[in-house]
Protein backbone atom coordinates (compact mmCIF):
# COMPACT_ATOMS: atom_id res chain seq x y z
CA UNK A 1 0.00 0.00 0.00
CA UNK A 2 1.37 3.38 -1.02
CA UNK A 3 1.98 5.99 1.66
CA UNK A 4 -0.06 9.17 1.20
CA UNK A 5 0.45 12.23 3.36
CA UNK A 6 -1.42 15.53 3.04
CA UNK A 7 0.32 18.81 3.85
CA UNK A 8 -1.13 22.34 3.84
CA UNK A 9 0.64 25.66 3.38
CA UNK A 10 -0.32 29.32 3.14
CA UNK A 11 0.85 30.81 -0.14
CA UNK A 12 1.28 34.48 -0.98
CA UNK A 13 1.99 36.22 -4.24
CA UNK A 14 -0.93 34.82 -6.25
CA UNK A 15 -2.83 37.36 -8.33
CA UNK A 16 -4.92 35.44 -10.85
CA UNK A 17 -6.18 32.03 -11.97
CA UNK A 18 -3.04 31.58 -14.08
CA UNK A 19 -1.00 31.67 -10.85
CA UNK A 20 -2.99 28.72 -9.52
CA UNK A 21 -2.37 26.71 -12.68
CA UNK A 22 1.35 27.57 -12.73
CA UNK A 23 1.86 26.51 -9.10
CA UNK A 24 -0.01 23.24 -9.57
CA UNK A 25 1.92 22.53 -12.78
CA UNK A 26 5.35 23.30 -11.27
CA UNK A 27 4.73 21.21 -8.16
CA UNK A 28 3.27 18.36 -10.19
CA UNK A 29 6.79 17.72 -11.49
CA UNK A 30 8.37 17.46 -8.03
CA UNK A 31 9.33 13.90 -7.05
CA UNK A 32 7.11 12.36 -4.34
CA UNK A 33 4.34 14.94 -4.82
CA UNK A 34 1.36 12.99 -6.13
CA UNK A 35 -1.07 15.93 -6.21
CA UNK A 36 -0.97 19.70 -5.70
CA UNK A 37 -4.06 21.85 -5.26
CA UNK A 38 -4.28 25.62 -4.78
CA UNK A 39 -7.30 27.43 -3.35
CA UNK A 40 -7.20 31.04 -4.52
CA UNK A 41 -9.90 32.22 -2.12
CA UNK A 42 -8.10 30.98 1.00
CA UNK A 43 -4.57 31.39 -0.41
CA UNK A 44 -3.71 27.83 0.53
CA UNK A 45 -1.71 25.07 -1.10
CA UNK A 46 -2.43 21.42 -0.38
CA UNK A 47 -0.03 18.72 -1.46
CA UNK A 48 -0.42 14.98 -1.34
CA UNK A 49 2.89 13.18 -1.07
CA UNK A 50 4.29 9.69 -1.16
CA UNK A 51 6.81 10.72 1.49
CA UNK A 52 6.72 10.72 5.29
CA UNK A 53 8.27 14.22 5.44
CA UNK A 54 6.49 16.83 7.56
CA UNK A 55 5.28 20.19 6.27
CA UNK A 56 8.34 21.87 7.76
CA UNK A 57 10.60 19.40 5.98
CA UNK A 58 8.81 20.00 2.66
CA UNK A 59 9.01 23.79 2.95
CA UNK A 60 12.59 24.23 1.56
CA UNK A 61 11.86 22.05 -1.48
CA UNK A 62 8.59 23.81 -2.27
CA UNK A 63 10.15 27.23 -1.74
CA UNK A 64 13.01 26.37 -4.10
CA UNK A 65 10.50 25.54 -6.84
CA UNK A 66 8.16 28.50 -6.28
CA UNK A 67 10.45 31.37 -5.20
CA UNK A 68 11.62 32.00 -8.81
CA UNK A 69 7.98 32.87 -9.58
CA UNK A 70 7.76 35.20 -6.52
CA UNK A 71 5.48 32.97 -4.43
CA UNK A 72 6.12 32.61 -0.72
CA UNK A 73 4.99 29.73 1.48
CA UNK A 74 4.49 29.27 5.18
CA UNK A 75 3.50 26.16 7.09
CA UNK A 76 -0.07 26.25 8.40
Amino acid sequence: QELKMNQQFTISGMHCPACKMLIEDVLGDVPDITAASVNEATQTLNIETASPLSSSEWLPTLTAHLKPFNYDLTVQ
